[in-house]
């Protein structure tokens, strides 16, 4: 077994908790007797946390091709896999009765929820990503700022507010930002380039 498999077994047990604590969640409420008002921002928020874990594990596999197994190297990405695993958990309320409302659970608990993608986020441009970054060209540069940029803000923005509009709007969007980057060809340093020819 390489260094990168080991890692990777690591890193995706980490993963799959977190994936595995979700699902258990969203299938307590749909097993529940009596079923509370679901509303739109708890099962967007399940979405989210979904992808994000996905990419989480495509990215790692890309770009830690090279990582070493020591304290250093394991530190950052066992970290980002805790943040997943304790959002995921709290994503869903296990005791339905006191929750009627998820839209009110989701207000409730969007400092932890929302708070651990944000810690993962941070970890992951600051630890994991940003020294590769500043040796790009210009226009990629330009693109992972304005992306990470747009995508932090949509993630921030429902923790300042308790408008569900608000919430809805900017999790929608986070959600078809996370598609186009990681399920389309689209390439947004090369529609940089072509515009400002940087």
């Amino acid at each position: 077994m390489s260094q990168f498999e080991f890692f990777m077994t690591f890193y995706g047990l980490l993963l799959g908790l977190a994936v595995a604590e979700l699902l258990l969640g969203f299938g307590g409420l749909l097993r529940a007797r009596s079923q509370p008002q679901w509303g739109l921002l708890t099962p967007l928020l399940g979405l989210i946390f979904f992808i994000h874990i996905m990419s989480s594990f495509s990215d790692a596999w890309a770009k830690l091709q090279g990582v070493d197994i020591d304290l250093v190297s394991f530190g950052p990405p066992a970290l980002i896999g805790v943040a997943y695993f304790t959002g995921a958990l709290l994503c869903a309320p296990r005791d339905i009765d006191d929750w009627p409302s998820l839209d009110e659970y989701f207000h409730a608990r969007k400092r932890f929820t929302l708070g651990a993608l944000v810690f993962a986020d941070v970890l992951t441009i600051v630890v994991l990503e940003l020294h590769n970054v500043v040796h790009d060209r210009p226009s990629a540069i330009i693109a992972y700022v304005l992306i990470n940029a747009v995508w932090m803000g949509l993630t921030v923005a429902p923790l300042f507010s308790r408008s569900r509009r608000l919430a809805a709007g900017s999790m929608t969007g986070l959600l078809v930002l996370m598609v186009v980057l990681y399920a389309t060809p689209l390439r947004i340093g090369g529609l940089i380039e072509a515009i400002f020819g940087v």
